[in-house]
């Protein structure tokens, strides 16, 4: 088991990276300015975690709505997100292999 924390140093969390397969391998963050008029470019952080699966890349976005989780054998089997973008919410797929009873956790409040 791995411990890690993405720090946001005062930007907000705008989109998601990462590495998955039969599980997630490895995840990534990126966190850009908070909200002004003219937002300066998202800064993508390297994603932690192992080497397998395949690279996905949401891309940035204006927030991060939802996150949602499936539970696996031995841990995170797959993650999908919902995102903020021009007043619309954009889902992106799963990510990670997918399991029959669904998502459990969404996380619907990151500070």
């Amino acid at each position: 088991t791995r411990t890690f924390v993405f720090e946001s140093k005062g930007r907000a969390l705008v989109g998601f990276h990462g590495r998955s397969g039969w599980a997630i391998d490895a995840i990534g963050a990126y966190f850009g300015p908070l909200p002004i008029d003219l937002p300066p470019p998202a800064e993508k952080l390297q994603a932690k975690g192992g080497d397998g699966g395949d690279l996905w890349d949401d891309g940035v976005f204006d927030g991060v709505k939802k996150i949602y989780v499936g539970q696996g054998e031995n841990g995170v089997s797959s993650v999908k997100f919902e995102y903020h973008k021009n007043n619309s919410v954009i889902a992106k797929g799963d990510h990670g292999k997918k399991t029959m009873l669904g998502y459990e956790e969404v996380i619907t409040i990151v500070t």
